[in-house]
């Protein structure tokens, strides 16, 4: 009986640590038909990498170059750690599309449990970020703050 039980759970661990994408082109990068526009570059292209506060793990954004429609194409992955409250953290990693606000650069993902997640980069100093990762559905912990923010630096 508690074999059952200890392996549910395991399995629901696992499941819990998955995070999903808003939906995403699954072209590969030859087959899409936005082409990149290239004299209008933008501050945040690059690959960014920092830690979050705490041993909370690595962080890293790439952003990819501006399409012909304004987006562009981005991967963010945080690596594996512990939040304040103790809950561990699993890695994982996402492709989406995100979008220059103003001085940010914004997307958006699904997270485990299928609640959105914002996450804003603002220019901070010269190739140095601030990053701001914000829970937008309900807080599952209560000792665990509604964001995360920290700062990247260019690679």
């Amino acid at each position: 009986m508690s074999w059952k039980i200890i392996g549910m759970a395991l399995m629901m661990l696992a499941a819990s640590s998955v995070g999903s994408a808003e939906p995403v082109d699954q072209a590969t990068p030859s087959q899409r038909k936005a082409p990149p526009v290239s004299d209008n570059a933008s501050y945040f292209e690059g690959v960014w990498s920092g830690r979050w506060e705490g041993e909370r793990g690595e962080v890293t954004v790439v952003v990819g170059v501006k399409t012909a429609d304004g987006s562009h194409y981005t991967g963010f992955s945080s690596g594996i750690g512990t939040a304040g409250d103790g809950t561990p953290l699993w890695p994982f990693s996402i492709s989406t599309t995100g979008r220059e606000e103003g001085d940010a650069y914004k997307f958006e993902y699904r997270g485990e449990f299928g609640y959105k997640r914002e996450v804003t980069l603002k220019k901070y100093k010269d190739n140095k970020v601030k990053i701001r990762l914000e829970w937008l559905g309900p807080n599952m912990y209560s000792k665990r703050p509604a964001y995360w923010e920290t700062y990247l630096t260019r690679k």
